[in-house]
């Protein structure tokens, strides 16, 4: 299973760090281009309706670039005094954020008395010729040298706050490339984590990556709407659709954030009532947004922003009232989300026009957007992780029951192999002993036969017995000079065919190994060939010298069994078709093998044309 590496929530925080160093650039660049407002008076309507001839002639209180006033049903007038540009070109009114519902501008009509010309901007306004196009939404103007005085209008449905600049056009121009080179960076990095998410879902199916992917989805298409690219790439018929939609994502967007945040925190099982508050929330964010469709959208958008002001809260008290710690951790989730409730409270204080800072007023949407975007990512970082990490340990661990399980099954087959070649040649034997019980006279050839059986039958269990302790590891081999032709001489003279067995030795040879075991291979090697070859057939065995040890040879002729099979000869219970009307084990050359392999030495079929040839070597 493929993995992202960790270091890539360092390089994430490393970009959002980036995306606030431009945030900062840009503010003091912005700051430094409202030189060409040399005044500035505010007044608030209550009643939304007056008129420009009626704020005219009264008093305005000196205000600032920047104002926010939360929400509310009144119109604010701003009384600016704007110099001209100093290359003599146009001078750009930017007023910001282009999201602001109803944005008039007005100045005194060139034939002079009373009449004003009214200009028009706005979010519920499509992009006019006589605006700055732009996603700053504002006006071209060419104030007079002395200077010349507007009236500016502004009023919103949401939260009412802006910030008001005027410089020339090519400053203007500059300023609006970089304010969108920063928010694609900012919507790219939101992109990234959304893609990671998907990703993250489909290796884990963990429901907070899904949730965590549709809370980014809305969170990005409602900071393209505030940005106000919309509104640019989009043509509407009626702008009121662009502005129903914009601000029911608002909705959404506090809905979907609710739902991820509880599925976080239910997890580390905080206390029923904790959990009550997200219920409680999420009700009331659902209110809000009947109401927005159905009586009041500023009550409603308010109620909206109270649910989010209360989210600090209900965060902290769910992380910090946790009762079962969980993956990443309940220390790692009570510090992020620590710091995300830090960060969502400075967003919030400018929902309510508690301060006018111009970065909380235009960028706080972004910083809210990354500190909660990568506090997040380092929690579903962290938790990915050790769920993947749980996933590999199943696999291992699934991995090794299935070598268990393939062990005991060949272990079983093994089992099952043993107990047929057992339950075979006991029956052989039997039958050899019960037809010669039965014969009429129990003579000497009976008696023999009998002999012969019972001794196979010994032979089989002394090799069942010889393999049970190879396979167990008790068998120690120990090292001391071995006389092979004197263990040879042995085995010819208790053999029960003597007669039939040819010594050769070329050259004396003493190995350096357990003789007790070369006794059983070799008795092995020779039963075999005697059992094998034809009656009354020579069976060979040949003495010598090879580097570094010694070799022996075991010969016979090729029986009415046939030749064994290369491939398999040395296999656990292999016997040849042919020699089933013998009574064997099929255990006898396995044994050879192990036994020699044991002593550090080697043995290998070598037929011949009609010759059954196993050749050893132990080293001396």
């Amino acid at each position: 299973m493929a993995y992202s590496h960790p270091a890539r929530s360092s390089r994430m925080l490393r970009g959002a760090l980036l995306v606030l160093v431009w945030l900062l650039v840009l503010g003091h660049a912005a700051r430094a281009s409202d030189d060409l407002i040399a005044s500035m008076g505010l007044l608030e309507d209550p009643t939304g309706r007056m008129t420009v001839g009626e704020v005219a002639g009264l008093d305005f209180a000196p205000a600032q670039h920047s104002m926010a006033a939360g929400y509310t049903a009144s119109a604010f007038w701003l009384r600016l005094r704007i110099l001209p540009a100093p290359d003599g070109g146009d001078v750009v009114l930017i007023v910001r954020p282009p999201m602001l519902d109803e944005v008039d501008l007005y100045l005194a009509a060139s034939g002079g008395g009373d009449t004003w010309q009214g200009l028009s901007s706005g979010s519920r306004r499509a992009l006019q010729p006589h605006e700055w196009q732009s996603s700053l939404r504002g006006f071209r103007l060419r104030p007079a040298a002395e200077g010349s005085d507007y009236y500016l209008r502004i009023r919103s449905t949401g939260s009412v706050g802006g910030h008001v600049s005027a410089m020339p056009a090519a400053e203007a121009q500059r300023l609006g490339l970089g304010i969108d080179l920063v928010q694609i960076t900012y919507l790219t990095l939101m992109l990234v984590l959304l893609i990671w998410s998907v990703r993250m879902f489909r290796l884990t199916r963990e429901p907070i990556f899904f949730w965590f992917a549709v809370m980014q989805t809305a969170w990005i298409i409602h900071n393209v709407f505030i940005f106000g690219y919309v509104t640019i790439l989009v043509t509407f018929s009626n702008p009121d659709v662009a502005f129903l939609l914009y601000r029911s994502m608002v909705f959404v967007a506090t809905l979907l954030s609710l739902v991820f945040h509880r599925a976080v925190l239910v997890r580390f099982h905080p206390p029923r009532a904790a959990l009550w508050l997200f219920n409680l929330q999420l009700g009331t964010a659902l209110a809000a947004l009947v109401l927005f469709w159905t009586v009041d959208r500023t009550s409603a958008l308010a109620l909206n922003a109270v649910v989010i002001f209360a989210t600090p809260v209900v965060l902290l008290i769910n992380a910090f009232t946790a009762r079962k710690d969980a993956s990443p951790g309940v220390g790692t989730i009570r510090l992020i989300y620590a710091l995300l409730a830090a960060a969502l409270s400075m967003w919030v204080v400018t929902l309510f026009g508690w301060t006018d800072s111009m970065p909380n007023l235009l960028y706080g949407t972004m910083v809210h957007g990354i500190s909660t975007g990568i506090l997040m990512f380092v929690i579903l970082n962290k938790h990915g992780r050790n769920l993947i990490d749980s996933v590999r340990a199943a696999e291992a661990e699934l991995a090794i029951s299935e070598q268990r399980r393939l062990l005991e099954e060949k272990n079983s087959q093994i089992l099952a192999q043993f107990i047929d070649m057992l339950t075979h040649e006991t029956r052989n034997a039997l039958a050899v002993i019960g037809l010669s019980a039965s014969a009429p006279n129990f003579g000497d050839r009976q008696r023999s036969r009998v002999q012969a059986a019972i001794a196979g039958l010994d032979g089989v269990i002394d090799r069942c017995n010889e393999a049970v302790r190879l396979e167990a590891a008790s068998l120690q081999p120990r090292s001391e000079p071995c006389d092979i032709a004197g263990i040879i001489a042995d085995l010819v003279h208790t053999s029960p065919e003597p007669s039939r067995i040819d010594v050769r030795a070329e050259t004396p040879c003493t190995a350096r190994c357990d003789s007790v075991l070369v006794r059983v291979i070799f008795g092995n090697l020779l039963d075999n060939a005697l059992k094998y070859a034809p009656p009354n057939s020579p069976v060979v065995i040949r003495l010598g010298a090879a580097p570094g040890g010694c070799t022996v040879m075991f010969e016979n002729a090729e029986g009415p069994a046939g030749a064994p099979d290369p491939a398999r000869v040395f296999q656990k219970y292999y016997r040849h078709p042919g020699a089933q009307r013998q009574i064997g084990s099929g255990l006898g050359l396995y044994l050879v093998d192990r036994l020699v392999q044991r002593l550090g030495g080697r043995v290998a079929y070598d037929p011949a044309p009609h010759l059954v040839r196993f050749k050893v070597w132990l080293p001396c």
